[in-house]
């Protein structure tokens, strides 16, 4: 696997370019709205946005006193993906972005998937000079351990794989409910890998890839996750998957108390 690492050096000089293009988008938004701040995130905050098949699609963040701007009336109407967010294109690079109040910022009580994004984001312009150190202490990339989100995955986890769950589904003979319960435990023990690292927990479809960067985690972590993927839904796999999911559980009981949580 291409690790975020060897992505980020290898798209080094493009994703210098986005930002330079992205910088002078939000100079213009900023021009002719009345704009809190801008923010850039995702990939090309994070260093490693590539052009793909389909193109790129850059994030940024618009904050603003309503959360509401009407930008198409500068911008054009919304184009292609048609995701819940304005896309739009300048400079011939595709954007796509989401419109936020301050208060809404302010208010870390939002997912974990918002959280980390933020963590990552970069301030293009703002009203007020200190808005990137207000975001750094609000949504920090590392902070001290996690407890109450670790543990909160940690008892999910242990539902989902304990005896009572699994003798109830095998006794039906329903493997795919069992193959699903097992796919649900691996996003349990995600989130408790992040938490435990101090970090938010990315989106689902970030969840694996960004695992093996964590420091604390169990050894041979890639292997571990392509085992705990590949459980099948029919009785040998599910036989197997038990074994595996059994063994993650005992690390994640260890970590448990090493921290003292339990």
């Amino acid at each position: 696997m291409k690790n975020i690492g060897k992505l980020i050096e290898e798209q080094a000089d493009f994703c210098s370019g986005l930002k330079r293009i992205a910088q002078l988008f939000a100079e213009d938004i900023d021009s002719k709205f009345d704009v809190t701040s801008i923010l850039l995130t995702g990939s090309a905050a994070r260093g490693d946005a590539r052009m793909g098949k389909l193109g790129v699609l850059v994030d940024l963040t618009i904050i603003s006193d309503t959360g509401n701007l009407n930008l198409q009336d500068s911008y054009g109407p919304d184009r292609e993906p048609f995701i819940p967010y304005y896309c739009t294109r300048f400079m011939n690079t595709g954007f796509q972005i989401k419109q936020e109040t301050l208060s809404h910022i302010f208010d870390t009580n939002k997912s974990e998937s918002e959280c980390f994004a933020l963590s990552e984001s970069l301030v293009l312009t703002t009203k007020y000079p200190e808005m990137d150190s207000i975001i750094r202490q609000l949504y920090p990339k590392s902070q001290g351990s996690r407890k109450d989100t670790a543990m909160k995955n940690y008892r999910r986890y242990f539902y989902l794989c304990g005896e009572y769950r699994y003798e109830k589904w095998e006794y039906r003979e329903a493997y795919h409910q069992m193959a699903q319960n097992f796919h649900e435990a691996f996003e349990c023990f995600c989130g408790f890998v992040y938490a435990v690292n101090g970090s938010f927990i990315p989106r689902k479809d970030w969840l694996a890839y960004l695992l093996p960067e964590q420091e604390i985690k169990p050894p041979n972590i890639e292997l571990l996750i392509n085992k705990m993927l590949r459980v099948l839904p029919e009785r040998n796999g599910i036989e197997e998957g038990k074994i595996i999911y059994q063994t993650v559980g005992k690390w994640m009981k260890t970590t448990a108390e090493n921290f003292g949580w339990i």
